[in-house]
């Protein structure tokens, strides 16, 4: 699905207990870059456990808080801690990805990744 901005925004179709990829490092926002500018762009997984964001006609603010993911090579996602939230802004989501849990901190993602995704997505 091809997300916009506001209330069509990717943030605004989430909920909590899904899996959702997000940039970290540098990344780009409405033609400009943000973030880290001596880090390079690379994607992260998390477990979304709340957001609170804002939505108004054409823009979004806030966080979208949840648990950190590690995954495998063959599409595994595990979980890496409880101990602390790790918080995105709804700017920084890339995409809600389908997940088959085993457990409460095990599962399967259940499509491959998209290849941009893939490229910038550290494994384990």
């Amino acid at each position: 699905r091809d997300y916009g901005r506001g209330e069509a925004h990717l943030s605004a179709d989430c909920d909590e207990g899904d899996v959702v990829a997000y940039l970290t490092g540098q990344w780009e926002v409405d033609g400009v870059l943000v973030g880290d500018e001596e880090a390079d762009p690379k994607v992260e997984l998390m477990v979304l456990d709340h957001l609170q964001v804002v939505w108004t006609h054409n823009c979004e603010h806030g966080q979208c808080r949840g648990w950190a993911l590690a995954v495998s090579p063959g599409g595994g996602v595990e979980v890496t801690g409880r101990e602390d939230l790790v918080q995105c802004g709804p700017e920084q989501l890339v995409a809600r990805l389908g997940c088959r849990w085993k457990d409460e901190d095990t599962g399967q993602l259940v499509d491959d990744l998209p290849e941009e995704i893939g490229r910038l997505l550290q494994t384990q």
